[in-house]
Order: structure tokens, then sequence, then C-alpha cells
């Protein structure tokens, strides 16, 4: 890695998380509910997901077994 990947403004501008979006990322729904009370907008997108979609994601992959690799049983 050369220098120039330590100099400031090399690395691309990454999306800040917002507290709602963090509230449902822990499973905080108590703060969620607080926030969304607050006026934050339920609609908000967060690295290309909405509070909702975020939610829904989350708990696909928590259901959904992962496969081992090289098993044929997997296949």
């Amino acid at each position: 890695m050369g220098s120039d990947a330590l100099r400031p403004g090399f690395w691309p501008e990454v999306e800040p998380r917002t507290p709602a979006h963090q509230a449902v990322e822990i499973s905080e729904y108590e703060t969620l509910s607080i926030l969304l009370d607050a006026e934050a907008d339920p609609n908000e997108v967060c690295f290309g997901l909405t509070l909702l979609t975020q939610r829904l994601l989350q708990r696909f992959l928590t259901l959904t077994p992962a496969k081992s690799a090289g098993s044929a049983r997997d296949e």
C-alpha cells in the first residue's frame, strides 16, 4: 500500500448509520419507537435499506441456515 492510501480524503465517504438504523440493528425497539415519535423518518435510507427492509433482512439472515463449504448434501 502506497503512502497515498494514508492521505486524508483518499478513502471514500462512508454513509453514517442514523440513530434509527442503529436501533434496528441492535434490536432496540423501545428506542426506535421514541425516535419515530420524535419525527424520525420511517422511510429514511441507510446503505440502501429502509428501517423495515433492514429488519426484514436481519430476520431472513437469522432464519436461513448457512451452508457449509464443500458439502455435497448442501447442494
